[in-house]
């Protein structure tokens, strides 16, 4: 029988060689899973110069409103670490795609609530809810590694960074503008967006998990809605917790892994000095306004899509993937550098092309990280990332905000103070990466262990093969 549009069957084993591009029917699942993730990015974007903003609109000041908006970072980011793990777990057994559609109804409610709240614990409320269950970015990233072959994971997981590049081309500019005309217009705005990317995903996004094998012997993959899950892919929150832990003795016992988790938490954690100050700091240093800064970060989003899209995928052409990742740090640590000391908007922008290059790091070592495990644990080990990843959310808030409160007091004036930190991090993970994984792999080659042959082939109008026929 004729198989309809998008419907998922088993990939019959192939190796490496015998596929050694990645088919078009691989990118058009991509493809749409990058659409609905470029809906959450566009919306971060759109908020990124309105929550500093709506913070400050409820203290009346800027020292505390730095102070308040790194409570709010801390405490997303707290309840993401121990949340996050457990949805990519999840998502490992109920498919990828109940994951992101709880995500994106948790972002609704929180859009909804900051819309109208009327204090900054109504505000703190919304931010748990979807730090709780916020799950685009990590289920994203691993139905693309379902989706990979072992080769291109690093380019495709770069393409994440292209969907935050674009949507902060033109995200932070519509935000700042909408703030400017009304503090609450962002929220409003970013609920509607999240209300049609939920549509768009129920109705339009494949599911990525390879015949979802850790819940059933038959493949049953369902395309749209959800109504034909697999028998037996009920959420279990027990087993759910246990393979939570699992997760994460399996990532305690390999040096790989473990080493990776570490180094990636000193890069995290120097990132987040950026995230959690940077607002502040360039309407205190210079004095701009919302659409000021709305611009600015528009050009970050240029940024990311040139390095991320683009250089990158040419750079791992003649680079190996150690190379790329150190190479990365160094750069981003320099541009933290410069930034702190930038006194004129030309050095401020240069040092943020450096920063936003430092970002290749991020896809380098989680492609080279999901090459070494199976694809049965793709969602949980790239939950444990994700969940690192808002730790130092946690740690870099309250330390970047109330450094950054204390060097804008007269007697120690250095706004740049939280970057000084950020680049002695990075530099610091270059270094850690360098003597830790050189020995590993003499020749910075990351060879996969998983077994390349767990992928989904996608049958549709037009692609070059039938199933079932």
């Amino acid at each position: 029988t004729q198989s309809t549009w998008g419907q998922l069957s088993i990939l019959e084993n192939m190796t490496e060689h015998q596929q050694p591009h990645q088919p078009n029917h691989f990118q058009w699942a991509i493809h749409r899973y990058l659409i609905q993730l470029f809906g959450y990015t566009l919306t971060v974007a759109i908020l990124t110069p309105a929550w500093p903003e709506l913070v400050n609109y409820f203290t009346q000041d800027v020292s505390a409103a730095s102070s308040y908006w790194g409570v709010a970072i801390a405490i997303n980011g707290f309840v993401s670490f121990i949340c996050t793990p457990i949805l990519g777990s999840m998502s490992d057994s109920i498919g990828r795609k109940p994951g992101l559609f709880i995500g994106h109804i948790s972002l609704l409610i929180d859009a909804i609530i900051s819309a109208v709240a009327p204090n900054f614990i109504w505000f703190l409320i919304g931010r748990i809810i979807s730090g709780a269950l916020s799950t685009p970015l990590c289920v994203t990233s691993a139905a693309i590694c379902d989706l990979s072959p072992p080769a291109d994971k690093p380019k495709n997981l770069g393409l994440i960074g292209v969907a935050f590049g674009l949507s902060f081309i033109v995200g932070p500019v519509c935000g700042g503008y909408l703030a400017s005309v009304d503090i609450r217009l962002p929220f409003i705005m970013c609920a509607i967006i999240h209300a049609v990317n939920g549509i768009f995903l129920y109705l339009c996004v494949p599911e990525s998990v390879p015949a979802l094998s850790t819940t059933t012997a038959t493949p049953k993959l369902w395309n749209v809605g959800f109504s034909h899950a697999p028998t037996g892919s009920r959420i279990d929150i027990g087993a759910t917790v246990t393979q939570y832990q699992a997760q994460y003795d399996h990532m305690s016992k390999s040096v790989l892994l473990l080493g990776f988790a570490f180094v990636m938490f000193l890069f995290y954690l120097g990132t987040q000095c950026l995230n959690s100050t940077f607002v502040l700091y360039i309407t205190h240093r210079f004095g701009w306004g919302s659409l000021q800064v709305g611009l600015l970060i528009s050009y970050t989003g240029f940024c990311a899509v040139f390095f991320q899209g683009f250089f990158l995928r040419w750079l791992l052409q003649y680079s190996t993937q150690l190379m790329v990742i150190v190479g990365s740090m160094v750069t981003s640590a320099t541009g933290f550098a410069i930034l702190a000391f930038a006194i004129h908007p030309a050095i401020l922008a240069v040092s943020l092309a450096f920063v936003v290059a430092g970002s290749m790091a991020h896809p380098a070592v989680i492609g080279a990280v999901s090459n070494e495990i199976s694809a049965s644990t793709q969602g949980a080990i790239i939950g444990a990332f994700a969940s690192i990843e808002t730790l130092t959310r946690v740690f870099g808030a309250l330390f970047a905000s109330q450094i950054f409160s204390t060097f804008i007091a007269p007697d120690l004036y250095f706004p740049g103070a939280p970057f000084v930190l950020a680049a002695f991090l990075h530099l610091c993970s270059a270094v850690l990466v360098e003597i830790l994984f050189h020995p590993l792999f003499p020749k910075t080659d990351l060879q996969p262990t998983a077994d390349p042959t767990e992928r989904v082939r996608l049958i549709g109008p037009g692609s070059p093969s039938r199933v079932g026929t």
